[in-house]
């Protein structure tokens, strides 16, 4: 017994249907098979038989990117949640098949599937590797039958780097090193009352592309733009999946958010700046790209939809292009303004962090050393992104209205989705 990935039950984050061909971060070809532009995830639920293991059965990737399809290899991780208990990480490393449940009851079940890390080289000559395709979720003992369930009643978009994608949010494990599940960004999701969907790559930036290796000035070689371009508009990642030419990005009817939180470290860390190391990227630059890709978001986004952009918050900034952390705040904020200055828009907020200085000292550092709330000075650990998820709930729920306000205690909580039966 096989359920297809077209089932209309089975629900993708920013795909308005089974059948869409692209959706805000999934591709649902029937050429290929679902495309997870990772990180993102899956929800499913169903009815099963007696001890039924559920086995996800793999296709090649596309030709994407370079020189196509290849075989995953190992560093790719799904991470399974079951009816709500502790997560199970699985490593693939074939294209085969992966195990997603086994010896479950009989009687209705929920599974949410991530794929939430791709292998560590995943930047490399091909983003075959950036991409997981499967067919079919198939019960190679017992029964499975899908359930009809309610789509959620809204989608954030969210924007970002490897911050917002969990990066080394386990480390020094690095089995996974990676879980965007746990991210802050996916809990402020949570708090909004929507799911989420991710357009989140390691290295990228407003206007730097990214590569293995770490961001690149837009014009270098890099496998993934920047997010907006002013001077080349269609060389720019915010309306495609993954950056790839043809995987052009849908806008979904439900989507109520776009969520740009703390974007902008890599326009700072990637040697860009006349102010550092290198040149290329001023302030003027990155104020034009900030206001481009405002403008072209709400151009698509449903007009009730509303955007928030956070600038980084505040560190030990020393080396960072534009001189300092607040150069780098002033020079997005003003990228905001400049867009509310062309095309008065209520619905799009700034909003800082207002960290105290304790907690600023805490963020970073540049002897890539552990800290309280980092892993090696830059990327937060757990108890990073739990911070940072209490200060970026509180800021943003004071600044829009999304309903009754949510306590956020950790992100743990947030693996859940409103969509349970």
């Amino acid at each position: 017994m096989s359920i297809s990935y077209l089932d209309s039950n089975i629900f993708y984050p920013g795909s308005a249907s089974a059948t869409a061909a692209h959706g805000a971060c999934w591709d649902l070809d029937p050429s290929t098979g679902a495309t997870c532009f990772c990180p993102n995830y899956f929800d499913m639920w169903g009815t099963a038989g007696a001890s039924t293991t559920l086995q996800l059965n793999f296709s090649a990737p596309p030709a994407v990117g370079g020189s196509g399809g290849s075989a995953v290899t190992a560093g790719t991780y799904l991470k399974v949640y079951v009816d709500g208990a502790a997560p199970v990480f699985t490593e693939i490393n074939t294209l085969t098949s992966a195990t997603l449940a086994s010896g479950l009851a009989a009687g209705n079940h929920y599974l949410r599937v991530w794929v939430c890390q791709c292998n560590t080289n995943q930047w490399s000559n091909s983003l075959a590797t950036q991409v997981l395709n499967w067919q079919t979720v198939t019960a190679t003992s017992g029964s499975w039958s899908t359930i009809p369930v309610t789509s959620p009643s809204g989608l954030a978009l969210i924007y970002g780097d490897s911050i917002m994608s969990g990066s080394l949010i386990w480390a020094p494990s690095t089995t996974p090193s990676q879980d965007t599940s746990l991210s802050f960004a996916m809990a402020l999701a949570r708090a909004l009352g929507v799911a989420a969907a991710f357009a989140v790559y390691p290295g990228i930036g407003y206007l730097t592309g990214t590569r293995q290796g770490g961001g690149y000035w837009p014009g270098s070689t890099y496998e993934i733009p920047g997010f907006f371009t002013p001077s080349s508009p269609s060389n720019s990642s915010w309306n495609q999946l993954c950056g790839l030419s043809g995987y052009t990005r849908s806008w979904p009817s439900n989507l109520r958010y776009v969520l740009i939180p703390g974007l902008g470290v890599n326009d700072a860390l990637s040697n860009l700046g006349p102010t550092i190391s290198g040149s290329g990227e001023t302030a003027a630059q990155l104020e034009a790209s900030v206001s481009g890709f405002l403008a072209a978001i709400r151009g698509q986004v449903p007009a009730a939809c509303e955007i928030v952009v956070m600038p980084p918050w505040a560190g030990a900034w020393n080396g960072l292009t534009l001189n300092s952390w607040a150069a780098l705040e002033g020079a997005i904020q003003t990228g905001w303004s400049n867009y509310q200055a062309s095309t008065p828009d209520p619905l799009c907020y700034f909003i800082p962090w207002n960290l105290s200085t304790l907690e600023q000292s805490e963020n970073y550092n540049t002897s890539a050393v552990a800290t309280t709330y980092t892993s090696e000075g830059l990327h937060p650990n757990l108890t990073g992104h739990e911070f940072l998820t209490s200060v970026a709930v509180k800021q943003v729920l004071a600044a829009i209205s999304p309903g009754p306000p949510v306590i956020v205690k950790n992100t743990n909580q947030y693996f859940y989705n409103e969509m349970e039966p």
